[in-house]
């Protein structure tokens, strides 16, 4: 067991989320929302993970919306690193995915070995706080090129099924 620090996020309405800070760079944010402000965050960590990425901690725990709420020990597993893709600017057809545990290995990828990750980078808390008020209740998202393609696709294809 391993201690680490949970936040809690303040989404829309009265609602709350709750992200695990895995180190000075990386969070995990569980995919589970709560309108109780007293609700009993060291059980947070058995919902299930909705994304882990990097996100400039530094400036989210200056924001009104992110709280850290305390210490709590968890099971070394919930900090295992994922691989993360990286897109080509210049052709977003050329892929390349970055390898755990210091991200310095890189492999060529197709855009299918990459859907299901996330892309690597950092995020400001205001790119994860609209994914997140996106995914639970729906709001319109202000940096849709902050998401990965795969579920940008999947967005636009319940667009299109919608007309």
């Amino acid at each position: 067991m391993i201690k680490r620090k949970i936040i809690r996020i303040k989404l829309v309405g009265d609602y709350y989320t709750y992200g695990l800070i895995i180190d000075k760079t990386f969070m995990t944010f569980f995919d589970f929302i709560t309108n109780d402000k007293n609700f009993d965050y060291k059980s947070v960590i058995y919902k299930p993970i909705l994304f882990t990425n990097a996100v400039n901690y530094k400036k989210a725990m200056k924001t009104n919306e992110w709280e850290v709420m305390g210490l709590i020990e968890i099971e070394e597993s919930l900090l295992d690193k994922r691989p993360y893709y990286i897109q080509d600017v210049i052709d977003n057809n050329k892929f390349r995915i970055a390898l755990p545990p210091d991200y310095i290995n890189v492999i060529p990828a197709t855009k299918k070995d990459c859907t299901g990750l996330e892309i690597m980078g950092v995020y400001y808390p205001e790119h994860v706080l609209d994914r997140l008020n996106h995914h639970f209740f729906d709001t319109k998202l202000k940096w849709m090129s902050s998401l990965p393609f795969w579920l940008i696709d999947k967005l636009n294809d319940e667009k299109i099924s919608e007309n």
